[in-house]
């Protein structure tokens, strides 16, 4: 799909996951990262990015991508997502501590 349309959003967003689901977290980093490049308001795509970095223990970065997304949810009035941001932002407070 991205050879097809390199400018597509989505296409990454997509292999971004292909990748997570292959434990390839700087991969779906980069294409998270991509996605968001190409759709700045793309908080699916924050999300998973966050979820990623996570992988890595970059835990900051991670709960910096996830309240991102949870404001981008905000504004699109998607409360299932807010909510879901708000449990996994719990999760990563405590694995700071």
């Amino acid at each position: 799909m991205i050879a097809f349309d390199p400018t597509s959003a989505l296409a990454y967003y997509y292999r971004g996951i292909c990748n997570f689901e292959l434990e390839d977290f700087m991969s779906s980093i980069e294409d998270y990262s991509k996605a968001i490049e190409l759709q700045g308001d793309f908080a699916k795509a924050y999300y998973n990015r966050g979820t990623s970095k996570f992988h890595l223990t970059l835990v900051e970065d991670a709960i910096a991508d996830i309240k991102t997304a949870q404001d981008i949810f905000k504004k699109q009035n998607d409360s299932e997502a807010v909510k879901k941001c708000a449990e996994s932002l719990d999760e990563l407070s405590e694995a700071l501590k």
